[in-house]
């Protein structure tokens, strides 16, 4: 949980940030794609991948004519990649980037069973969205 602010190197990548590392400890890859809605990608270790991906088509089988072609298509925009040792960072391919429109400013929030990275502009009006939305839900319970 929680969030960090990051710099992607001249090559791309960003440092997997030391608070959410320890989900990705046992594995030397990463499966890293769009989040449904394209703004931000996710970075899953391989094992909550396999999850997602079974849970799909098990949620998805018989009930859906189109979830085969949505679970091959999603499936297909995932990239496997190896965390690079000790420095923890990853590779963000420019078409991926370009999917999820990152810029050098990048922000890492930790989720239940991954990651998700998306440009700090995007987080930023998130941030101001869920608030805006929350405010009478603070002043109704009067949390201030």
């Amino acid at each position: 949980m929680g969030e960090a602010k990051v710099t992607r190197d001249e090559r791309g990548r960003i440092v997997i940030p030391s608070e959410h590392y320890h989900a990705f400890e046992a594995a030397p890859d990463v499966l890293i794609g769009p989040a449904p809605g394209g703004e931000s990608l996710y970075v899953f270790p391989p094992a909550a991948w396999n999850s997602l991906v079974d849970r799909l088509r098990k949620g998805k089988e018989g009930d859906d004519p189109e979830a085969p072609a949505f679970l091959r298509l999603y499936t297909s925009l995932y990239r496997r990649e190896r965390i690079q040792g000790k420095s923890r960072r990853i590779d963000l391919t420019p078409d991926l980037s370009t999917l999820a429109s990152l810029s050098d400013n990048v922000v890492v929030v930790g989720r239940d069973d991954r990651l998700e990275v998306m440009d700090e502009s995007t987080w930023r009006q998130r941030t101001a969205d869920i608030l805006a939305a929350v405010k009478p839900l603070a002043e109704r319970s009067r949390w201030d």
